[in-house]
């Protein structure tokens, strides 16, 4: 398996190779990773300068339209999330609704996440600032990560009457953090996968690649099933 591992905004293929370095020594040499730079010269990701001082980062282009060519095959096979969202502008220009909850749940996570991964709450609460309540901007969020889901309400987005053509129908793997600020972005972009061919690991952490043996071990296992799910749908 040959994968492609992009970097989030304001990152770097150097960083993120080293912040998977612990998921990718499960899988070499039967797994290949290919790591690659933004096009764009960046300012760094929220906190993120405070680990990597030196740079560069990069970040990638924001597209105002999409072309949808569905005769066409994708030019993959399987996407690993790791904090992953659902874009709700492209959702709507391909046709499906987005309620006005939906929006409001993005702005809150989105805002919330800035002030937790902020150097301002990094230096003053280091690990501590997302558990603390208290000055992040984020205690009225009330985000349970044990809370059942509700397909067709997953923090406003109705899953279940989405049109099957914005489904995403490959094989898909979904890391999130339990007191990630952004949780309910992970869940809603899990519910608009194929519910038989998604895989989900929802580790202990925050808004981050983790970095434990543990999880790293179960992402590695993840990998190799979701390999194993390709071979056999093919």
């Amino acid at each position: 398996m040959k994968w492609l591992c992009i970097h989030g905004t304001g990152s770097s293929a150097t960083i993120f190779q080293d912040q998977l370095a612990a998921v990718t020594a499960h899988l070499q040499p039967k797994h290949a990773f290919h790591f690659i730079n933004g096009p764009f010269a960046s300012k760094p990701a929220a906190g993120l300068d405070l680990r990597y001082p030196d740079g560069p980062y990069y970040t990638w282009c924001p597209y105002d339209g999409v072309t949808e060519r569905p005769t066409e095959p994708l030019p993959f096979k399987a996407v690993v999330f790791i904090c992953g969202g659902p874009v709700f502008s492209v959702l709507e220009d391909m046709g499906m609704t987005i309620s006005d909850e939906v929006h409001e749940w993005d702005r809150r996570t989105k805002l919330a996440l800035r002030e937790r991964a902020s150097k301002e709450a990094i230096l003053k609460w280091g690990k501590d600032r997302w558990t603390t309540p208290g000055g992040n901007g984020d205690t009225d969020l009330h985000l349970d990560p044990s809370a059942p889901i509700d397909p067709s309400n997953v923090f406003g987005l109705d899953t279940v009457q989405m049109p099957q053509k914005l489904r995403i129908k490959i094989p898909t793997i979904h890391v999130y953090g339990r007191v990630d600020p952004r949780l309910p972005a992970s869940l809603q972009l899990l519910y608009l996968s194929e519910s038989t061919k998604r895989l989900a690991c929802q580790h202990e952490g925050r808004h981050n690649i983790p970095r434990s043996s543990a999880a790293a071990e179960r992402i590695a296992r993840l990998i190799d099933e979701c390999a194993q799910m390709m071979v056999h749908t093919q």
